[in-house]
């Protein structure tokens, strides 16, 4: 059905697939949000990423589109630095721009 969220783990070196599963826990309504919320999203996650990466360096580690606490749709997208520190930003899913970010410094 569209807008089953998967979770994907791919190789940090090679960029391939390792495993990729459906969440099996999402309900229709659930489903439907996520399929209203791609269709909304103007940026890609790809783009996502190289705005996070313009940010920060590192190696981008999860994305996930969602709403922030303003109601506006974001892409949340995590970098982990080498020294293991990572940052969550949050970028605009319209227009690509960084709108938080907040770094774990555990």
């Amino acid at each position: 059905m569209t807008g089953t969220k998967h979770k994907v783990h791919v190789d940090a070196v090679s960029g391939k697939v390792i495993s990729s599963s459906e969440d099996t826990d999402q309900s229709t309504s659930d489903k439907a949000k996520t399929a209203k919320r791609i269709t909304q999203a103007k940026q890609t996650p790809q783009q996502a990423a190289k705005a996070a990466l313009a940010k920060q360096q590192g190696t981008v580690t999860a994305l996930d589109l969602d709403d922030n606490d303003q109601g506006t749709l974001v892409w949340k997208t995590d970098v982990v630095t080498k020294d293991w520190k990572k940052t969550t930003f949050d970028i605009d899913a319209s227009n690509g721009s960084v709108t938080h970010q907040e770094t774990d410094n555990d």
